[in-house]
């Protein structure tokens, strides 16, 4: 039986990526698991730690301005780096 409930972000995560490379399904050049769901208790503990992810608060909160921005263009979402963040013009932060 799959687990389907969760602390948090971090959490749900780790066991889904778990699960993807041992039972996951090649599909279009991935690989993916269809017809799951889960629960994450704390929605608001967002923050990935697996370093082989490479998670980044500031490109996830610049990523989030460009969304609440409205603008379709990719290219101030692409001044941020993971290897040196430049922060574009339209996040807050």
């Amino acid at each position: 039986m799959a687990r389907t409930l969760f602390k948090n972000a971090d959490q749900a995560y780790a066991y889904q990526l778990n699960r993807i490379l041992i039972d996951g399904v090649d599909f279009d050049d991935t690989k993916a698991l269809f017809n799951i769901g889960f629960t994450i208790a704390d929605p608001m503990d967002n923050h990935i730690t697996n370093k082989e992810r490479n998670w980044s608060l500031e490109y996830a909160e610049a990523e989030w301005e460009w969304y609440k921005s409205g603008d379709r263009s990719i290219d101030k979402l692409g001044a941020v780096s993971y290897t040196h963040l430049t922060l574009p013009t339209i996040c807050s932060v």
